[in-house]
């Protein structure tokens, strides 16, 4: 048996690796091949439109200062001649209103309903796909602003922009076969055009490639099996990787079915696994009267094994006692197996700590990149309004009226500078825990949001304790904590009809709490589990970037603390900020984010 083994094993083995191999190779040569063409499709579309931007940016400064009259039209009419990728050019006064056309005599009436915030997408110059034309073609417009020479607003250029003529000249790329698919950011095909007219909706439901290439800025490939039952290879491309600041959302998608890609491949490996099976029948004559032979212990062994991989091995016992007990190899086994699961049983919580450590360690890298970012681009502004404070104060007498908001100023940039200091040292250093009264903290926190926010149309009500309420705290973070929940509070409320803000703060032995309470709009339950993710904002483009609740949750871990979050639509929040009275000096741990307070008690 060993003999054969010996001869057989090796040919088996290296007949199925060479066949993978050849199919890996296939996969790689085809992958490369169609990541070439993406890239220069991709490549064309972005650099198209960034020259057609570039056109209508310098058709901006020569109608500027100039009146809306027939020598602007005329030279718009030029514009559109001379470009063939613009259709239309409509010059808009400040407000977005259509002033004249190069080609249209009534511009009112065709752009009835634009705005130029339909131009807010990725970048802000180019808008969402629309369907327009009798052919029913895909357009968008692309917006850029009328700036005088005082470098004040004007209006603004919208020319229309026909895809199917930047599409026209696509075909000739696929010279190597396969589909091309280009997408929009909402995952609309917009090419080719048969595809365009098929599917008016988004394909990321049931298309896995488009659905990956707009959850990336980059490119990659996936094999996926099609609404077809047949198997397909794709390759993407992210346009917005071309240009990430002012770039387009859509992607590329080129695809072919894996029969094709894989033709010489699976023919070498239907032949290699022809001669696997035909020397696997040949050991299974030869083996079969052996295998009559093998000990039941062995199968015992097995369902051991299966036994510690189903209810692991907490749940597991050793091997019964009979086959720990024999002197030959499986007795040996049978040890070995009951030594291994008191080893697994005994490491498993030190793999646990470990591997909350690292997660911990991950964070803070991540947390030094984006410091990093956030100190390059506020200490600069930040120094000068800080520096010009200071100097407006020094001419300031104490009575002055101006004094006290300059002294607000000056103290609220130096707390600002600390905090960017503190993102850059949270990886290398400890926080200044204090025994804080969070009574004052919590007056201290709704003083400075007056500062920066409209609060005189919000009721603001504090229900606090009589007697102080101390906690071991980094008295910075917490007030940045504050403000940050406040400011949400007052964001929620924006329009709602009754507007009452309510921070309240309670004790026991152990922990202390903090709740801010908002009558504002309140979260959809079907958002409660994105609210700590970073990025992640249910404000309007522009209103919040969404780092609000996750730097909260963040701060909260160094205290060992966590989040309540209580929530009702149509009714408001309740945000309750649960910590420990003493700091623990140990690492801290991940904090947890309820969105209902437990039974009994403070949650």
């Amino acid at each position: 048996m060993a003999m054969m083994l010996s001869v057989f094993l090796p040919t088996v083995v290296l007949g199925i690796v060479f066949g993978l191999g050849l199919r890996q190779q296939a996969q790689q040569e085809a992958t490369t091949g169609s990541l070439t063409v993406v890239r220069v499709v991709g490549f064309g579309v972005d650099a198209v439109m960034q020259d057609a931007r570039r056109t209508l940016e310098i058709s901006a400064d020569d109608v500027a200062d100039r009146p809306a009259d027939a020598a602007v039209k005329g030279q718009l009419r030029r514009l559109c001649s001379r470009y063939p990728l613009f259709r239309e050019v409509y010059l808009l006064d400040a407000d977005g209103r259509a002033v004249l056309a190069a080609l249209s005599e009534n511009p009112e009436t065709d752009l009835a309903g634009f705005t130029p915030e339909l131009a807010d997408n990725y970048g802000g110059y180019v808008s969402d796909v629309y369907r327009a034309g009798p052919a029913d073609t895909p357009h968008v417009f692309m917006i850029v602003e009328v700036r005088g020479a005082g470098l004040d607003k004007q209006g603004f250029l919208a020319a229309v922009i026909d895809l199917s003529r930047l599409y026209s000249g696509l075909t000739d790329a696929l010279s190597e076969g396969g589909e091309l698919l280009i997408v929009d950011g909402r995952g609309r095909p917009i090419y080719p055009l048969t595809a365009w007219q098929a599917h008016p909706e988004s394909l990321r439901p049931e298309h896995p490639a488009v659905d990956r290439v707009l959850s990336t800025l980059s490119e990659g490939y996936i094999i996926y099996t099609d609404a077809n039952g047949e198997e397909q290879h794709a390759v993407y491309r992210s346009l917005i990787g071309y240009n990430p600041y002012r770039g387009l959302r859509w992607g590329v998608v080129l695809e072919r079915p894996t029969s094709e890609v894989f033709a010489a491949a699976d023919l070498a490996v239907r032949n290699t696994v022809g001669v696997v099976i035909g020397f696997l029948l040949l050991a299974l004559v030869v083996s079969v009267p052996l295998a009559r032979r093998l000990t039941a212990a062995l199968s015992r062994l097995a369902g051991h094994v299966r036994a510690v991989g189903q209810a692991g091995v907490e749940a597991t016992e050793p091997p019964p006692d009979d086959l720990r007990e024999r002197a030959d190899e499986i007795g040996d086994l049978a040890r070995s197996m009951a030594s291994m699961v008191g080893d697994l049983k005994a490491s498993r919580n030190e793999l646990q700590a470990r591997h909350d450590a690292l997660r911990r360690a991950e964070r803070l890298s991540s947390v030094g990149v984006l410091a990093a970012g956030v100190a390059h681009e506020v200490n600069n502004p930040l120094t000068t309004i800080l520096g010009y404070s200071e100097f407006l104060l020094e001419d300031k007498t104490p009575s002055h009226p101006d004094r006290a908001s300059l002294e607000l100023i000056a103290s609220e940039a130096s707390r600002v500078r600390e905090i960017v200091r503190g993102l850059l040292e949270l990886s290398r250093r400890r926080h200044g825990y204090e025994q804080v009264d969070l009574r004052e903290l919590v007056d201290r926190a709704v003083t400075l949001s007056q500062a920066g926010l409209d609060l005189s149309r919000i009721e603001i009500r504090r229900d606090m304790p009589s007697q102080p309420v101390y906690a071991e705290i980094d008295r910075q973070s917490l007030l940045q904590v504050l403000m940050n929940l406040i400011s949400n509070a007052a964001d929620a409320m924006g329009h709602a009809d009754t507007r009452d803000l309510t921070l309240r703060c309670a004790a026991d032995e152990e922990t202390v709490t903090i709740t801010v309470s908002d009558t504002g709009e309140g979260i959809a339950h079907d958002q409660m589990p994105q609210i700590y993710e970073p990025f992640y904002t249910t404000k309007p483009p522009g209103k919040g970037t969404g780092l609000g609740l996750a730097i909260v949750q963040s701060i909260l871990a160094d205290h060992h603390g966590r989040i309540v979050v209580e929530s009702t639509v149509g009714e408001g929040t309740d945000l309750t900020l649960v910590l420990p009275r003493r700091h623990r000096a140990d690492d801290a741990t991940e904090p947890l984010g309820d969105h209902e307070p437990p039974d009994g008690g403070p949650p």
